[in-house]
Order: C-alpha cells, then structure tokens, then sequence
C-alpha cells in the first residue's frame, strides 16, 4: 500500500515540475531543444521532462531554475508565480 502512494506521488510531482519547466521555458523564450542545449540533454529529454514522463535530477532542476533565474520557493508556490 505504501508503495503504491509513493508511486503516486512521484508521479504527481513529476507532473508538476514538468509543467512548472515547460511555463518557465516558454515564458523565457526557449524551445526545447534550446533549454535541452544549455543542460547538455536532448529535446526529447526536456520533452519527458515536462509531461513528467521522466523525472529529472536535482541538479539539473537547480540549474535551469538558475538560468531562469527562477528561485526554488518559485517552484514550490509556483501557481501563484505563473500568474
């Protein structure tokens, strides 16, 4: 059972933080491909990354938040950041 809600919630926040990269991405004016050249991965990484499909690592996560210049409490209330 406990395996189960974890699962759960890691793909919830997958899906979360994909959404939050994908708005930051846009909002700064980036394909895919751009942001996948800055953090040394593919477009079909970022792509995964953002339908949360794949969960990305923390210091990628940190990064393109830095480039963004994007704070981490951002990411965490984002709804409000986005708006």
């Amino acid at each position: 059972m406990v395996s189960s809600e974890k699962n759960s919630l890691v793909k919830e926040i997958n899906l979360e933080v994909g959404r939050f990269i994908r708005k930051i991405r846009i909002k700064n004016g980036l394909t895919g491909a751009q942001l996948g050249k800055l953090i040394g991965v593919s477009q079909q990484q970022i792509s995964r990354y953002e339908r949360g499909s794949n969960g990305i690592s923390l210091p990628d996560l940190i990064f393109i938040l830095s480039i963004m210049n994007v704070s981490f409490s951002d990411l965490i209330s984002y709804s409000s950041y986005l708006e």
